[in-house]
């Protein structure tokens, strides 16, 4: 599903998107690994991103459960606290 989408990278600035995906896994040097298609703000073309640290996975699970159970449609602001490759994932639902 993402071999012709970029990926979207979070950084500590906050940036607005919607997943219009249910979760789908991409196999790389590390095994599989669980990801969404995002659509970011202000940008015309999706992109996926990866959910599988901790911090980004149990606030996405609960926004999860208030949308149905699903993924599709969820919308949020999202960034990391610093710059650094292990800062901590926060996440804002719209």
């Amino acid at each position: 599903m993402s071999e012709e989408l970029l990926q979207f990278r979070v950084n500590p600035s906050w940036r607005e998107i919607e997943i219009i995906s249910e979760p789908y896994v991409i196999l790389n040097s590390f095994g599989y690994i669980p990801a969404v298609n995002v659509m970011v703000e202000n940008k015309k073309i999706p992109q996926f991103m990866y959910i599988n640290p901790k911090s980004l996975a149990a606030p996405l699970d609960q926004f999860k459960i208030l949308n149905k159970n699903l993924f599709t449609g969820i919308k949020l602001k999202i960034r990391k606290e610093s710059e650094e490759k292990t800062a901590k994932y926060e996440l804002k639902e719209l």
